[in-house]
């Protein structure tokens, strides 16, 4: 073994011992002069919160290195003097292509390997617009790989074992779309989905109505005598007042004969 010496310069290579020199190799030595990239790790993330941690090897990545491009977007870069690697987060805007590193405000060398941004989820449409639980609701929109949790306001769908993206054309662009139930707990406010390309909230609410139309049978009677009441919107109620006497158990809600859209308790 031997240390490459300072001021090296790339070439071939002779070896000397008491008898004399070598023939000069057959093979060029290369001398880095310069940062370089050998290779980073994961190869692919997301911009979106939280965003992607890269860790970068190669070589003199002390001797300047400020930041790395990701195809377009800059990101401040970290050097670990522990084992000589830069660490840096893929920023906003960033798209997929290979990195570059920025040596003293100026481009670098530039990686062979692509690194490819999974693109954030958008919402571009849902209907219905209203509904209580157990309301299917058909969601639109793009970059919904690896859905993990959808939101209904604050109330979670539990289970997402029937969710399936299809593809579907509107006005020239191609969107997926999948269907899902509202929550039983569901509330007014916006849907939440979090895919693997993050996390994105639709910018109108879904909204969840309040029971109304309401109707009771018989009119009177006394303590402790059931009474049927009628009305629109009754999926989910957990409470009856009578007047600012509230009971929130022995509630039972059925679909109304006949009426859809109507529930009696």
């Amino acid at each position: 073994t031997a240390v490459v010496p300072n001021g090296a310069s790339s070439g071939r290579l002779m070896v000397s011992n008491t008898a004399g020199g070598s023939a000069p190799s057959t093979g060029t030595y290369e001398v880095i002069t310069n940062p370089e990239i050998i290779s980073f790790t994961p190869n692919q993330g997301k911009a979106a919160a939280p965003a992607t941690v890269v860790t970068i090897t190669g070589w003199l990545l002390n001797q300047g290195v400020t930041a790395v491009d990701f195809n377009g977007a800059p990101a401040d870069a970290t050097y670990n003097a522990a084992d000589g690697t830069l660490t840096v987060t893929v920023p906003t805007g960033a798209a997929t292509g290979p990195l570059t590193l920025i040596v003293n405000g100026e481009r670098g060398h530039t990686s062979e390997d692509i690194f490819t941004v999974i693109p954030e989820p958008s919402i571009y449409s849902f209907t219905p617009t209203s509904g209580v639980g157990g309301t299917e609701v058909t969601i639109t929109g793009t970059n919904f790989e690896g859905i993990t949790a959808i939101l209904f306001n604050e109330a979670e769908v539990e289970d997402l074992s029937g969710i399936a993206l299809k593809p579907v054309e509107i006005e020239g662009i191609t969107y997926q779309q999948f269907t899902v139930n509202v929550p039983a707990d569901a509330t007014s406010g916006p849907i939440t989905i979090i895919a693997r390309g993050g996390t994105v909230e639709s910018e109108d609410d879904f909204v969840v109505p309040v029971p109304t139309q309401i109707t009771f049978n018989p009119s009177e009677s006394y303590a402790g005598e059931l009474v049927t009441i009628s009305g629109k919107y009754f999926t989910g109620a957990t409470e009856v007042d009578f007047n600012g006497k509230k009971i929130t158990t022995s509630i039972t809600v059925v679909d109304a004969p006949d009426e859809d859209s109507d529930n009696s308790e």
